[in-house]
């Protein structure tokens, strides 16, 4: 059986070197991001409605590294939420620029 792909490409509007796209494999439940395999920890989902009725889960690099990215935090119907990275800044994705309070209770839940 083939397996469903699908893809999710986030652009920025200010510089377009720094734009991102994933492939979530929806058959293993793998995120791909980076050409880095990101596997999904049970018990992790949170929902938060206002963004999306299927629930968000925790997803790490299959292959930990000690400064390699994550947590990322995903669902295929939203795409990504947030992206964490040690040697840089959390990265939280939401559909309008100025929605710093919810920024600020998802910065919360993922970095609990």
């Amino acid at each position: 059986m083939r397996e469903k792909i699908w893809k999710y490409d986030y652009d920025y509007e200010v510089d377009p070197d720094k734009n991102i796209d994933f492939k979530y494999l929806n058959k293993s439940d793998i995120l791909k991001f980076d050409s880095k395999d990101f596997i999904s920890i049970e018990g992790s989902e949170f929902t938060l409605n206002d963004l999306s009725s299927v629930p968000f889960k925790k997803y790490r690099l299959k292959e930990p590294i000690v400064d390699g990215t994550g947590p990322v935090f995903f669902n295929p119907k939203y795409g990504v939420l947030s992206i964490g990275n040690v040697i840089g800044p959390t990265i939280i994705f939401l559909p309008k620029k100025a929605e710093l309070k919810m920024a600020k209770e998802i910065f919360e839940k993922t970095t609990e």
